[in-house]
């Protein structure tokens, strides 16, 4: 692993940390009523190298449990860094643990004991919380209170104080033969004087069930208080006197219903709804401040309705419905300090912008034929409107229409040959309604079809084909004063073709070539013409041998990247012995990516696994220009567009997950 100088310190504290909870797991659980037990440990490691960004992750956890006792950890550690110019930077670690354990007293009351730590280096944020309880449980419900101590770091501050929590959940309770509740519920409360920490979470699940109708009511309801600290100003960000309290509030109830008509309908509704209250309050340290303070509350609202209707008519199979959302945002000033007249409407004006009203009107449908054995259709459309509204200060009211369509043939024969053509188009059509951003009103229409191939012309040959052309025109509703055309075509077309090999059973050779053009231009959707204004054309090629056998794959091939990209407009130098020439040119730049891959993977119920993928990319660029030059800068232009090694790419994902 590569580490900046500066995380190391802070490094080795967080991993001492682990170790000493994972040290003190295992000791405990291994000397507990004088008997040894074996650890129930499973880790899971990995690495990963994308060209220079590094990842590393570490997880591991245990659980045991033996007679009245029971033990658990888990702990995960993360580290990411990009090299630039081979020196590491933004180098992150991440360090997560906790550590429980419960003790059965008697059948309805037990102990309890639960730690966590928390660790971020960019932010310089720690905290640790350990907290203990008697837990009770009668008929189908259990009551955990605890008490325990919490410390939060960051902002170069440290507060330490009390927290009190309190959980509660119930088993599936059966009010009758139809119905059954379930609840689950808790509240944590911390006091780190100058701040706290509060969270309280209430969630029920109500179903009612019967041979024609099923019925579940889902309600949720939590609130959120966390205090941070903020800086007084902008330019001095190392001076943080100023209390950030954020607190959410927030219900949610989710319906459904599903009944059966009969033999071939079926009915469903969904309802959501949802009302969030988020305030901003900020509170100085100091009792005499000059600090600037504008407190703030945002509501958000939304409600949603889905019905559909499924139906099953021997070979004809699908379902309609209906989908209506509304949603608003509003947000108003509930508090200043130390603040001008200017400064208040300015502020105001910024959250009036905030608002919207939302409403989203949707028809879908969905349908598949079975034409014969081998045949079927299947076919899907959407049709939505949305119509967003915002208050008069802010022009961004607009209304959207959005129409897909798409529709898929399969042809199955036996176990060796099968097709499908897919075509699907859409259109979409977005109107300002404000003058002052009509010019950006544009309709998008898009073609696509796409077929493709499967055959099997033997049983260890397996050949795959698939073919591609896209069409997508947007056109603007108005063209602007100064004539630039800003209708814009794009055309695709991209084949691929895979073939499989199995020539001695368990080696398999592999080859996999593929190759795409796009095509952006300016459109002239009355003539309906192009001029062409971007190309880019992409070729991979890779071919592999493998081999499998009992948990063991194995596989070593090459692979080739190759793109070629137009370039519009570039400046040019050449220069020599004599002289300097600058010339703004077009051209054409090649890329060219090729090197050895490799994969392993080793796999055991037992032991577990492990993978290791590599890959190695060598890249080299070549540039052809469009321009004429003196013939005394002829051998300047063939260096610059002679080929290049740029770069080397070394690539490398490991992953191990062991059972210990």
């Amino acid at each position: 692993m590569i580490h900046a100088l500066s995380e190391k310190k802070t490094l080795k504290k967080n991993h001492f940390f682990f170790t000493l909870l994972l040290f003190v797991s295992i000791f405990s659980s291994n000397r507990v009523s004088g008997q040894v037990f074996t650890p129930g440990i499973t880790s899971i490691s990995e690495f990963k190298r994308e060209l220079d960004n590094f990842n590393w992750s570490y997880k591991t956890d245990g659980n045991w449990n033996w007679k009245q006792h029971s033990l658990g950890f888990t702990s995960t550690l993360n580290s990411r860094l990009f090299l630039f110019n081979k020196i590491a930077q933004n180098v992150q670690d991440e360090t997560l643990a906790s550590v429980w354990s419960n003790h059965k007293l008697t059948k309805t009351l037990f102990l309890f004991t639960n730690s966590d730590y928390y660790s971020f280096t960019n932010t310089d944020v720690t905290t640790f919380q350990t907290r203990a309880g008697i837990g009770f449980r009668f008929w189908d419900i259990s009551l955990k209170p605890s008490l325990g101590f919490y410390s939060d770091t960051r902002s170069k501050r440290t507060d330490q104080g009390l927290q009190m929590a309190l959980q509660t959940q119930s088993a599936p309770i059966q009010l009758d033969d139809d119905f059954r509740t379930q609840f689950n519920g808790q509240i944590l409360y911390a006091d780190l004087e100058p701040r706290t920490f509060h969270q309280t979470f209430v969630q029920s699940r109500t179903n009612y069930q019967t041979q024609e109708l099923s019925v579940s009511l889902n309600g949720t309801y939590s609130f959120n208080e966390r205090d941070s600290y903020q800086p007084s100003s902008f330019f001095n960000r190392n001076i943080t006197d100023i209390i950030e309290k954020v607190i959410s509030d927030t219900t949610k109830f989710q319906l459904s219903l599903n009944t059966q008509l009969n033999d071939e309908l079926r009915f469903s509704f969904t309802g959501l709804s949802l009302y969030n209250i988020r305030n901003f309050e900020n509170k100085p340290l100091t009792e005499s401040t000059e600090n600037s303070i504008i407190d703030t509350r945002y509501t958000r609202q939304e409600i949603e309705g889905i019905t559909s209707l499924d139906f099953n008519y021997g070979l004809t199979q699908g379902q309609i419905g209906l989908r209506y959302a509304i949603s608003g945002l509003d947000a108003k000033i509930t508090r200043t300090l130390n603040i001008s007249d200017e400064q208040l409407t300015r502020r105001d004006e910024q959250l009036r912008n905030t608002f919207y009203n939302q409403e989203i009107t949707e028809l879908f449908a969905k349908s598949s034929w079975n034409l014969t054995a081998s045949q079927s259709i299947n076919a899907n459309a959407t049709i939505s409107i949305l119509r967003f509204d915002t208050p008069e200060t802010n022009f961004d009211d607009r209304d959207e229409l959005f129409t897909a369509l798409e529709v898929e043939h399969k042809f199955i024969s036996g176990s060796s040959y099968q097709t499908s053509i897919l075509l699907s188009g859409e259109t979409y059509h977005r109107v300002f309604l404000f003058s002052q951003r009509s010019i950006e009103n544009n309709k998008r229409q898009s073609l696509r079809l796409q077929p493709s191939m499967i055959w099997f012309p033997t049983k260890r040959i397996r050949w795959a084909n698939q073919f591609l052309v896209r069409a997508n025109y947007t056109v603007y509703d108005f063209q602007s004063t100064d004539g630039t055309i800003r209708d814009q075509s794009s055309r695709e077309w991209g084949l691929s073709s895979d073939i499989r090999w199995e020539f001695v059973n368990n080696w398999f050779a592999n080859i996999l070539v593929s190759r795409n053009r796009l095509l952006i231009g300016q459109l002239f959707w009355n003539e309906f013409s192009e001029t062409p204004i971007d190309t880019l054309t992409t070729t991979r090629v890779e071919t592999a041998l493998e081999w499998q056998k009992q948990g063991v794959y194995a596989k070593v091939g090459m692979r080739l990247f190759i793109k070629d990209d137009y370039v519009p407009v570039t400046v040019l130098q050449l220069n020599n012995e004599t002289e300097n020439l600058t010339r703004f040119v077009t051209g054409n730049q090649q890329t060219f990516q090729f090197g050895p891959m490799v994969s392993i993977r080793w796999t055991s119920s037992k032991y577990g696994e492990v993978s290791v993928d590599g890959w190695l990319q060598l890249q080299y660029l070549r540039n052809q220009w469009y321009v004429e030059v003196p013939n005394n800068f002829q051998s300047a232009l063939s260096e610059d567009e002679r080929f290049k090694r740029t770069r080397i790419f070394p690539n490398l994902s490991i992953r191990t997950k062991l059972f210990l």
